[in-house]
């Protein structure tokens, strides 16, 4: 019978400290490949990490302030990981996407899950749609982004903070999709966008706020992360934006699965029951 997978979904006071500190050492990498790509206007990026900083801690202040909870830590994650999403242009819708993103990652009625939307992919989905000119900044540089985000999936497998099941499983998703559509329209809207897609599961997909819970349902849900992030890169559609709505529809679909597992434990154990009576 299927139970909770091990750590990294445990939140005690140790765990979340040792899970930040990885975390702020994996995003390095990122945060240097801004800044050198950006080349004498490393400033500007500079300024738009600290404004996605101030306007998710302000948010994450004002809902810690309502409904009478602590602050939580990662919106320094949140705040950095959107900064490097974006490009320095439409600061106003920026900062409203950021804000929106936030408040729409949190789930007010009260949840078993930590996390409903991953609050920075929220942010992304929601720039692009109220200015998709303002979508992409580093992700557009597809070997930086990948290079970063495998020493970034390593870091967190290696040290036990990221969950193996959902990986493994979104690779095996993605490859038989791959090999099913590449006779069509061939490999170059992987090869063009591998550095988004390494990132979007390694930051978004696989994070243990947004992914199941149950072992079973991580294989499900990594093999759909995967299928559903192959098939959405179609010719023509390009960059990261596909790749980050596939990542933002199976976070919603999360929490379903893990519902969907625990439910089927309990029909497995009540007909043990049964069994055992009889």
């Amino acid at each position: 019978m299927n139970s909770l997978a091990p750590p990294p979904h445990v939140r005690d006071a140790m765990s979340m400290k040792w899970r930040s500190a990885i975390e702020a050492l994996a995003i390095l990498p990122l945060l240097t490949a801004g800044a050198v790509l950006s080349g004498a206007a490393w400033k500007l990026l500079a300024a738009q990490v600290v404004l996605m900083l101030v306007l998710s801690a302000l948010v994450e202040a004002a809902w810690a302030l309502v409904r009478r909870q602590r602050m939580e830590g990662r919106f320094l994650l949140y705040g950095a990981l959107f900064a490097l999403m974006v490009d320095r242009t439409s600061p106003g819708c920026v900062a409203a996407a950021i804000a929106l993103g936030v408040l729409a990652g949190k789930k007010p009625l009260g949840s078993a899950r930590l996390q409903h939307l991953h609050p920075a992919l929220t942010a992304f989905v929601l720039l692009h749609v109220i200015s998709p000119g303002a979508c992409g900044g580093l992700l557009a540089r597809n070997m930086p982004v990948g290079l970063a985000s495998l020493w970034a999936l390593a870091l967190f497998l290696a040290t036990g903070i990221r969950s193996w099941r959902p990986v493994l499983a979104t690779f095996l998703g993605a490859v038989p999709a791959i090999a099913l559509v590449a006779p069509f329209c061939g490999l170059s809207p992987w090869l063009s966008a591998w550095g988004p897609w390494l990132f979007a599961m390694t930051w978004f997909l696989v994070d243990p706020r947004g992914e199941p819970f149950m072992p079973a349902a991580q294989w499900v849900y990594g093999i759909l992360c995967g299928a559903l992030t192959a098939l959405l890169l179609v010719p023509g559609a390009g960059g990261p934006a596909p790749v980050m709505l596939a990542a933002l529809l199976m976070n919603a679909v999360a929490p379903v699965l893990d519902d969907i597992a625990v439910l089927r434990n309990i029909a497995l154990r009540d007909s043990d029951v049964v069994k055992a009576i009889l």
